[in-house]
C-alpha cells in the first residue's frame, strides 16, 4: 500500500513514521522549499525538559492556585516533556527519513483527483497513491478539495506573543525571585483578566519559552507580525513582578493571530482523508493540538497497516480503504472535538476578570477538599485530564479494526 501525505508538519510526519512501521510505502509532499531550522539537531533529550510540576497562579502576585506534582503527572502513564516546536519538528523529520519515507520539499499541491487517487503538483507532476492524506495545516488546500468548497479558517479574536529567552539573559536581570522560578522544572500558567501567560524551560534548561495570550490587535487577515515590545509590556502591567521583570529582558517577540475552524461534517472523500489542523484546529489553551495530530498519525498508520495485512490474507478486503478511513474518523472525531471544546472552555475560565466568577474559580481549584466529581473547570478536572492524557490511541485503533474486520467476515459469510 502506498500513502501520499500532503504536508510535512508534525501530524504528517507522525503519520509517515507510523506508516513506515507498518511497512507501507510513504511519500510526503511539502510545498516549502526547505525545512527550518536546517541542520541535524542534538538528541531530543538535550532539546526538551521533563517538568516535575505544573502550576496555575494568580496573575497579580504569582500566588499558587492549582497544580500537579510529579506523582500526579506520572499517574497519566509517563513523564511530561516540554520541547520547542521547531526542535520537535526536526526530530520527527529525521525519524521519518531514517524510517525510509520519501520526503519531498518544494512539492506544492495544486489539485486532487479523487477518482484516480492522485495528487497533481504545481508544474503538472502526478503523484498517485492508495491513500491521500491532507495534513497541510490550518489553511489546508486539501480540506477545500475534500469539502468541494472554500473553507478558510476564521479569526478567534485572540493573539499570542511568542518568544524564546536564553536563560543567561534572564539571569543577567539579577532578580532573586525570577532566579528561583528558573531553577524549578515547572510549567507555570498565570491566569488574569482577558489574558494568560505560559512559561516553561527548553533545551535542558538553557532557554525558556514564554507565550502571552490575549486580545488580537493585528489587522484583519494578517496572520503574524513582529511585536512591539513596549506595547506587550504595557499589556501586562500590574502582573506578577517575576513576569514583568522577565518581559523587561525580552529583546524581540512575534505576534501570532489565533484562528480556528468550525467542526467539519466529514473528514473523508473516497480514498482521501484529513489529519491534524486540517480538520480539527484548536486554540492552544489546552496544549494538546500537536498531541492530537500525532495521535491522528499513529491511529491512521496503525489502521492502514492492519488493513494492508488483511488484504494480503483475504482478497475480499481489497479496495476497502474508504471504509477504513471512516473507521479512523469515527475514532478521532469525538476525541479531537472534546479537545477543541476543552480549549474553548479554558479560554473562558483562564481569562475571568477579577470578580465573582474569578473568586469562585480560585476558591474551587485551590481547595484540597474539592471532590473530583464537583470540578467544573476542564484544566483542573482529574477525570477529564485522565481522559485526555492517559489515553491509549493504538489499543483503541486495534480494537476498532478488529470489530470492523469481524463484521466484514460475518457479511462475507452471510451472518449479517
Amino acid at each position: 500500500m502506498k500513502v501520499v501525505i500532503i504536508g510535512a508538519g508534525i501530524g504528517g510526519l507522525a503519520l509517515a513514521i507510523a506508516c513506515r512501521q507498518e511497512n507501507l510505502d510513504v511519500v510526503v509532499l511539502e510545498r516549502a522549499p526547505a525545512l527550518e531550522p536546517l541542520g541535524v539537531l542534538p538528541a531530543l533529550k538535550g532539546k526538551g525538559v521533563i517538568v516535575d510540576s505544573i502550576e496555575y497562579v494568580r496573575y497579580s502576585n504569582g500566588k499558587p492556585l492549582f497544580g500537579m506534582d510529579q506523582k500526579d503527572i506520572e499517574s497519566f502513564g509517563d513523564n511530561w516533556l516540554v520541547i520547542a516546536r521547531p526542535d520537535y519538528h526536526q526530530v520527527l523529520w529525521d525519524a521519518a527519513k531514517d524510517a525510509g519515507a520519501e520526503l519531498r520539499l518544494g512539492s506544492e499541491m495544486e489539485t486532487i483527483d479523487f477518482q484516480a487517487s492522485c495528487v497533481y503538483l504545481v508544474g503538472g507532476e502526478k503523484v498517485a497513491g492508495d491513500v491521500i492524506v491532507g495534513a497541510d495545516g490550518l489553511w489546508s488546500r486539501a480540506r477545500n478539495q475534500v469539502l468541494n468548497k472554500d473553507s478558510p479558517a476564521t479569526e478567534t479574536g485572540d493573539l499570542a506573543y511568542r518568544c524564546t529567552i536564553p536563560a543567561e539573559d534572564l539571569q543577567a536581570l539579577n532578580d532573586e525571585a525570577l532566579n528561583k522560578l528558573m531553577q524549578k522544572k515547572t510549567a507555570t500558567c498565570w491566569m488574569g483578566p482577558d489574558r494568560h501567560c505560559v512559561l516553561y524551560p527548553l533545551k535542558g534548561g538553557k532557554a525558556f519559552n514564554l507565550v502571552l495570550l490575549g486580545p488580537d490587535n493585528l489587522p484583519k487577515d494578517v496572520r503574524r507580525a513582529p511585536g512591539n515590545l513596549d506595547e506587550m509590556r504595557r499589556s501586562f502591567e500590574g502582573w506578577d513582578p517575576r513576569l514583568t521583570k522577565m518581559l523587561s529582558g525580552v529583546t524581540s517577540v512575534l505576534r501570532w493571530k489565533l484562528c480556528h475552524h468550525e467542526e467539519l461534517e466529514s473528514w473523508t472523500r473516497e480514498s482521501v482523508v484529513l489529519l491534524g489542523d486540517a480538520c480539527h484546529p484548536t486554540l492552544p489553551y489546552q496544549a494538546q493540538g500537536a498531541a492530537m495530530a500525532v495521535e491522528d498519525g499513529a491511529v491512521l498508520g496503525k489502521l492502514l497497516g492492519l488493513l494492508d495485512k488483511s488484504q494480503s490474507r483475504m482478497t475480499e478486503f481489497r479496495n476497502r480503504v474508504p471504509e477504513i478511513l471512516k473507521v479512523y474518523e469515527s475514532l478521532r472525531k469525538p476525541r479531537t472535538s472534546a479537545n477543541v471544546q476543552g480549549a474553548a472552555s479554558n479560554r473562558q475560565t483562564y481569562h475571568f476578570p477579577d470578580g465573582p466568577d474569578q473568586e469562585a474559580r480560585d476558591a474551587w481549584i485551590s481547595s484540597s477538599k474539592s471532590s473530583p466529581s464537583t470540578y467544573t473547570y476542564a484544566f483542573a478536572d482529574p477525570e477529564y485530564l485522565r481522559t485526555m492524557l492517559a489515553f491509549d490511541c493504538i489499543a483503541d485503533s486495534i480494537r476498532a479494526f478488529n470489530t470492523w474486520e469481524s463484521k466484514q467476515r460475518d457479511l462475507l459469510l452471510g451472518k449479517l
